[in-house]
């Protein structure tokens, strides 16, 4: 659940269930409740989480792909010291965004799998 002044929510919480602020009095609690009892969250139209999918999935390809040619790089003979420290350095930072963006991406497919499957 977001209690928030934004209307739009992106990245990790975008399909939570969003109260705005200020809510009035007793809404937050209203809202806990129903999350608790396990109430259906409002259906949020799914185009936006579907273009957000797409875009970390894209984003997700440039990356593998750079941290490929890195290793193809690496893979070379006579590479210089100080630039397979820095190769190194690019693959191991590049993975570190690979898995971010991998966790995102199956939180997205989380959240159109839900969206899908409630009622609108």
């Amino acid at each position: 659940m977001m209690y928030s002044g934004f209307n739009t929510i992106s990245g990790a919480c975008a399909g939570a269930l969003n109260i705005s602020k200020p809510a009035p009095e007793g809404a937050l609690v209203a809202a806990m409740e129903g999350l608790i009892r396990g109430d259906p969250i409002p259906r949020k139209e799914i185009g936006p989480l579907l273009v957000e999918q797409r875009r970390v999935a894209d984003e997700f390809r440039v990356v593998e792909r750079s941290i490929t040619e890195l290793h193809g790089m690496l893979g070379a003979k006579n590479v210089d010291p100080a630039d397979r420290i820095e190769m190194e350095a690019g693959i191991t930072s590049r993975t570190d965004e690979l898995m971010r963006l991998g966790k995102r991406m199956l939180e997205l497919d989380a959240a159109v799998t839900v969206a899908s499957l409630r009622p609108a």
